[in-house]
């Protein structure tokens, strides 16, 4: 028998009362990705936040501890973690909301419950310890973590002691070879235009997403305290990723985590290009490639990201092809929230079909902005006759940099 402790009494009034809400309406159902592929009520998001109410009801209901009988049985805990990790966090529910909770909040606050108790799934134990252990999700050993320059064949690698810009790779376009064009196309642009930047090299560490996304708060912390004394150590006025989830987290899960704000800003690399084209130094040639392009969750719905992005785009080409489902509204890639290490399967329904979406179109390039969405939409895409290409990308090779 299981028995979830102090901290699930220490759930707020508000958060309780969004549950109870959520339990009592459907209206999201038809936009939850995993629901729509797995068709199981317990991930209906008010599937979800019923299963962790009747827990916390048979622990708190006063009746029920007179009686004895509050403990929890494993296949409770099992189901709520089934319906917990079988999510993306994409937050779709949240702008489908008719009450306007932020449920993204509400799934991760479950989750970091079930982590202080003990309660994981068995797939991301490794993934929690590599994080732990080797500051990363994938189990590398951080002396590799440079190692796509080699793989690119970048021949001008910036390592300054003290730089205005710092570049933050983030763990997914350093060892995954997909994406790590990504950081080879960021460097050349930023060398492009003679910017004073420079990498962290093997001091950078993971940013802490993983970690949060999996409830596990104390190594957040310790990594998002590291990434800040290196990044501060160059005297840096600005950091700036190609990843939305390093970003999101960075400019604003940091100042929680390590309890000040950081001596820098932070800037999505999407925002540094728009700015420059805005100056003049950067000049793109419009060509006519059939283009359309995808938000990434973490970017448009988390940070509200897009309209740099399709800026950006028009200036690409003159044939830049919307999809329906686009902007806040954007259908989710199937790669966020863990959901590759807990159900694989479900991620590949996803995003197959966001490709079909997006064939339908008749696209030669699908761009991203996402080294994840980068990475799951190019597996579903293998079977097609389209290129998956990160927007940075796109934007080097326009430059002929590339």
């Amino acid at each position: 028998m299981f028995e979830i402790l102090d901290k699930i009494r220490r759930v707020s009034g508000k958060v309780l009362m969004e549950l109870e809400t959520c339990t009592r309406c459907s209206i999201c159902a038809d936009t939850c990705p995993t629901y729509l592929e797995v068709k199981e009520p317990s991930l209906v998001p008010g599937g979800r936040a019923a299963l962790f109410l009747r827990l916390y009801r048979k622990k708190t209901s006063l009746i029920r501890k007179l009686l004895g009988n509050g403990e929890i049985s494993e296949d409770e805990v099992k189901a709520l973690l089934q319906s917990s990790y079988n999510c993306t966090l994409c937050g779709r529910c949240m702008e489908a909301c008719p009450f306007g909770f932020q449920t993204v909040e509400m799934w991760t606050e479950i989750r970091l419950i079930l982590y202080e108790e003990g309660f994981l799934p068995n797939e991301l134990g490794g993934l929690s310890q590599n994080l732990h252990d080797q500051k990363n999700p994938y189990g590398m050993d951080p002396s590799t973590r440079i190692d796509w320059v080699d793989y690119t064949g970048l021949e001008e690698p910036s390592f300054k002691d003290k730089a205005k810009i710092v570049y933050f790779v983030g763990c997914t376009s350093s060892f995954k070879a997909v994406d790590q064009e990504i950081p080879y196309a960021a460097s050349l642009i930023l060398n492009h235009v003679k910017a004073d930047w420079t990498l962290l090299g093997e001091e950078e560490v993971c940013c802490g997403g993983p970690s949060i996304m999996h409830g596990d708060i104390r190594t957040a912390i310790d990594l998002a305290r590291k990434n800040v004394n290196e990044i501060e150590k160059k005297n840096a006025e600005v950091v700036v990723v190609t990843c939305p989830t390093c970003y999101r987290v960075l400019k604003w899960e940091y100042p929680r985590l390590i309890g000040r704000k950081p001596r820098f800003n932070v800037t999505f690399f999407l925002q540094y290009i728009h700015d420059l084209l805005k100056k003049g130094t950067l000049n793109l040639k419009k060509k006519d490639e059939r283009i359309t392009y995808h938000d990434p969750c973490e970017l448009s719905r988390h940070s509200g990201f897009m309209k740099e992005a399709r800026e950006i785009i028009k200036q690409l080409t003159t044939n830049f092809l919307e999809m329906e489902e686009r902007g806040v509204h954007t259908r989710c890639c199937g790669g966020g929230g863990l959901l590759q290490a807990t159900h694989n399967d479900v991620r590949l329904k996803i995003s197959e079909k966001r490709i079909r979406q997006a064939l339908d179109l008749k696209p030669a390039i699908i761009a991203t902005s996402c080294p994840t969405c980068k990475m799951t939409l190019h597996e579903a895409s293998l079977n097609h006759d389209v290129k998956v290409l990160d927007l940075v990308e796109l934007v080097a090779a326009n430059l002929g940099v590339m």
